[in-house]
Parts: structure tokens; C-alpha cells; sequence
């Protein structure tokens, strides 16, 4: 006998959905297993086995995310199929199986596996805690779900909820329904775009009318809807690649649409630093924002960071927005910083691109000297950034009086510019850029902000 790694998966409300086989589910979605033991289906369960926990919930986790970015409606489907996925670590033996013509095997992890599989949330995957310690903590995120009892007088069991170590740190609350309906959405911009072979004019955002609404079909409109229309552009945008920078992968990102992204940003940057265009007296010109420029340098040093160090055109805009962030005087970087409209935003994309800059693959990029006067500049920065970012209600006096007069619509608002905006919008864009390691209270913040 020898420890192998049992996942076991059952379609969730199977009757309900109309859908009761899992095969050609598993053939639509096409995730193929890497170095299994063995695998089966019947009805709408299948059980998968291999050497390595790690492998098994890799393996898992991609049928989980296959479930979710696959495009159901265009099957017909308006509910999409939904598993619970179980995992579990134990001895099996081999035996032969005549029906099957095979070698099977056997053991009490299958029922383990099996007990705990009615427990698992629908669309979630769930570990013992031996597949966690095996799996370890390098590639996946766990949720400590404590003691759960399990069916049929099986006794109770410690588990944990299984995720990818990016969704545990960059989206935190943020894993629902609703983000998946915005991944799928971007999937359906991204084939628009290689099928039409244009770029929208203006930003990437949601604010594009025409043929951008049949990409937004079945995203939530937020009423009154006033301001979300014109809060599109470079936020939007930057935020919009990052996504699809997950569902395609930076590589693929790159490779096609890519180029597209890179002339958007070439486009909208010149030595004071990124922001969008707008009229001048001497026509169009770009106009730099702190923000916008920390984003950018974000989207490029931490999202885009493993292809971007060895693409030129990449590499020189992220030096570009560095430089443009903290290379000036330090307290007139420090005003400028707590004078931003959106200080928690700021603060977040300036915190990565500072954690980026000290990084051993991009401080090679930047002298010695410069090295010291980011960090100046940061240092005199940070604190005083934060605790603008923690405030829930900004002081400003016409958008203060518009907030008495509106009375408030949603459940926090707080003046933004010459506008009422919704904090939980901020909030929402924030929590895409939130770490672990940042500050705890700002974490707490947003995790209330965003439930």
C-alpha cells in the first residue's frame, strides 16, 4: 500500500440544472490531467488519483476555474453547472477489476473523500489537512474552515477551503458571482477585439456605449448609474487588463491583444508621469496623475512582471512611472500624494510599485542613487498617504453640501471631485490590489467595505 491523493468531484443540484452526466462537461471545459494515477466517471461524479497532493489540487482547482470561465450561454445554459470538490490524502492498494479490464484502486480515502464531498460549498474545493501540509503554501491559499461533522456518523474532520495563492491576497472577498460574470465579460471583450480588430476609442472601460453593452450583458447596473458612466477610463482600463491578464495569462496577454495595451499606455505617458488625454492649447496632451501613474506601474511591475523584465517596451514605461512617482522633491511628493481624490487607491498601487522596485529582478534597472531617493520619497510619504486612505468621509465643501442635498444613496458615499462617488465602488477597485502584508486595518477596511 502506498499514500496517493484522491479528488473527488459530484455536480452540484445536478437534477435541477437538467444536467445529470459530468463526461461531456469534463470534455467541454478540456482540462487534462498531469501524471494521474487514475480516473473514472459515472453520472455526475467523477474520482481522479494521483502521487502528488499538489498536482491533484492543481489539477482541481482547474476544473474548478474551467466550470467558471467557460461560456454556458452560448450552450444554452443560463445556470452553469456547479461542483463541489473534495480532496484527500491516505493509503490505497491496487486491485484488479474485471468489468473495467483494469487495476482499480481501493481504500478508506475514497470514503473519506466521499463523506466529505456533500459538505463542500457548490463551485469550492475542499482539503483535509494532510493535502494542505502536502500541497504546501507556495502556489495555493487555504481558508481554515475548522472541524466540520460529515454524514452518515462518519465523525468530524479538520478542512480547509482550497484557492489559488492570488485569490487569497489580490481578491480576498472578492471571489462571487460577480466576479466571474466581469471574467466572463472580458472574455467575450477580448474575442470582440480579435475579431473585429479594433481598439475602442477612449478608454478600455465600462463607459464604451455601441457594441461594448452586448460585452457587458449580465453585469449588475448600479441605480442610479450616473457616475459609473463616467468612471471609466484609465482606472477602469488598468484594472480591466489585470483581470484579463488572469484569464488569458500575462504570456497570452501579450501576445495578442498585447500590443493594443502596450500602445494604449505608450499613448497616454510623458516624463511627469501616466493619465488620459485631454485638450490643450496646443491640442491633445496627456495629463499625468500620481495615480494613475502608480497603477500603471503596478499593471506592469507586479501583474505583468514576469514577461515585462524581458520586453524593452515594458521594462522602459515601468522605469518611467517610477521615476515620474518618486523621483521628485520628497514632501512635494508627499502633498501631492495627500492631495489625490482617491488616496486608498493611490496608496495600494504606490506600496507595489515601491515592494517591486526593492525586488532583486527590477532594482537592477535603477542605480543606487535613485534607489535612495525612491525610497525617500516613499518614507515621507507612506504614513501620512494612509491615514487619508483610512478615512471613510472626505472633507470638501461643494461635494460635501451635494452629498446633504442627495441625501445618501448608497450605504457609504463620499465626495469625489465635483461628484458624489460610491465608496463602495472604491473600495471594490482597491480590494484588487489588496496584500497580506499590507497594514491590517486597511485590509479590515476593505473586507468590510466590500461583504
Amino acid at each position: 500500500m502506498s499514500d496517493c491523493t484522491v479528488v473527488f468531484g459530484d455536480l452540484s443540484k445536478s437534477t435541477a440544472s437538467g444536467i445529470t452526466d459530468i463526461s461531456p462537461i469534463m470534455e467541454k471545459i478540456n482540462v487534462k490531467p498531469y501524471n494521474q494515477l487514475f480516473g473514472n466517471t459515472w453520472g455526475d461524479a467523477f474520482v481522479a488519483v494521483f502521487q502528488s497532493a499538489k498536482i491533484a489540487l492543481s489539477y482541481a482547482l482547474d476544473i474548478r476555474d474551467g466550470l467558471r470561465f467557460y461560456d454556458w450561454r452560448a450552450e444554452g445554459i443560463l445556470h452553469p453547472p456547479q461542483l463541489r470538490i473534495a480532496i484527500a490524502t491516505g493509503p490505497i492498494k491496487w486491485a484488479k477489476d474485471i468489468v473495467q479490464k483494469r487495476a482499480v484502486p481501493q481504500g478508506e480515502v475514497f470514503i473519506e473523500a466521499a463523506r466529505i464531498e456533500p459538505i463542500v460549498t457548490p463551485g469550492d474545493v475542499f482539503v483535509t489537512e494532510t493535502v494542505k501540509n502536502l500541497a504546501g503554501e507556495a502556489d495555493f491559499y487555504y481558508k481554515d474552515l475548522g472541524y466540520r461533522e460529515l454524514p452518515k456518523g462518519y465523525g468530524s474532520i479538520h478542512l480547509f477551503r482550497a484557492l489559488r495563492s492570488q485569490e487569497g491576497t489580490a481578491y480576498g472577498p472578492l471571489i462571487d458571482d460577480q466576479f466571474f460574470r466581469r471574467a466572463e465579460a472580458l472574455r467575450r471583450f477580448a474575442y470582440l477585439w480579435l475579431l473585429l480588430d479594433q481598439l475602442p476609442a477612449g478608454s478600455w472601460g465600462r463607459s464604451i456605449p455601441g457594441w461594448m453593452r452586448e460585452v457587458w450583458r449580465g453585469i449588475p447596473d448600479h441605480i442610479p448609474n450616473v457616475i459609473m458612466e463616467d468612471e471609466g477610463g484609465f482606472e477602469t482600463t488598468i484594472l480591466n487588463l489585470e483581470l484579463l491578464s488572469r484569464i488569458l495569462s500575462p504570456q497570452e496577454l501579450l501576445q495578442g491583444i498585447g500590443s493594443r495595451a502596450i500602445y494604449y499606455l505608450e499613448k497616454r505617458h510623458d516624463s511627469r508621469g501616466f493619465g488620459t488625454i485631454g485638450l490643450s492649447r496646443h491640442g491633445f496632451a496627456v495629463e499625468p496623475h500620481p495615480r494613475h501613474t502608480a497603477l500603471a506601474a503596478w499593471l506592469i511591475g507586479s501583474v505583468l512582471k514576469t514577461v515585462a523584465i524581458n520586453l524593452p517596451e515594458l521594462s522602459e514605461l515601468f522605469k518611467i512611472a517610477v521615476r515620474a512617482l518618486f523621483s521628485g522633491d520628497p514632501e512635494l511628493t508627499a502633498k501631492t500624494f495627500r492631495e489625490d481624490r482617491n488616496p486608498l487607491l493611490l496608496y495600494m498601487a504606490a506600496w507595489h510599485v515601491y515592494k517591486q522596485i526593492q525586488s532583486e529582478e527590477w532594482s537592477e534597472f535603477f542605480t543606487e542613487e535613485e534607489l535612495e531617493k525612491f525610497e525617500e520619497a516613499w518614507l515621507a510619504s507612506k504614513d501620512k498617504l494612509l491615514k487619508m486612505a483610512l478615512r471613510s468621509q472626505y472633507e470638501h465643501g461643494r461635494p460635501k453640501e451635494l452629498v446633504k442635498k442627495r441625501g445618501i444613496i448608497y450605504p457609504l458615499t463620499i465626495p469625489y471631485g465635483e461628484f458624489v462617488r460610491m465608496e463602495a465602488y472604491s473600495l471594490l477597485s482597491a480590494a484588487i490590489l489588496n496584500d497580506k502584508k499590507m497594514p491590517k486595518r486597511l485590509r479590515d477596511r476593505i473586507g468590510k467595505g466590500v461583504k
